[in-house]
């Protein structure tokens, strides 16, 4: 089954997700798109990066997890400027729910996952490529075509 990764991102944050899709000084579908492309990328590295329906099931889990890491100080940036963390009344002080503390510290459980689990998902990687990929051959059967290794080396 192929995960969605846009749609994973909003599950993982939902409610930031909602507020900052709903402010137009924010155009968060396009920083979205890009941390989900910057999360591909930094898996990928200079390989090409298959089709979402494509990618194993762990790897998308990952990406998913990385593009909101890169989302997250967009996220701590708006609060910090639209979010009241005190009120002082009548020599009383009411304190709110502090969202970008909370935001810091989704971004570090999301980076520890992300060091702890990257290994496994680059195997995943390796073994999906290794199943799915056309030898390398050349036309005779006796040495690797070099247009196929160039063209799976991907762009320099």
């Amino acid at each position: 089954m192929a995960i969605d990764i846009f749609a994973e991102v909003s599950r993982i944050w939902p409610t930031t997700e909602a507020a900052l899709t709903a402010d137009t000084t924010v155009d968060y579908a396009d920083q979205k798109a890009r941390a989900i492309a910057r999360a591909k990328r930094v898996l990928y590295g200079a390989a090409t990066v298959p089709d979402e329906p494509d990618i194993p099931e762990l790897a998308a889990y990952w990406i998913a997890d990385q593009a909101t890491a890169l989302l997250i100080p967009l996220a701590r940036d708006w609060y910090m400027s639209k979010q009241r963390l005190s009120d002082a009344k009548e020599g009383t002080t009411i304190s709110y729910y502090n969202k970008v503390d909370t935001l810091s510290k989704l971004e570090a459980e999301l980076k520890a996952s992300l060091a702890e689990n990257k290994e496994s998902v680059l195997e995943a990687i390796s073994s999906a490529e290794v199943v799915d990929s056309v030898p390398m051959v050349s036309v005779a059967g006796l040495m690797i075509d070099p247009l196929e290794r160039a063209m799976a080396r991907g762009p320099l």
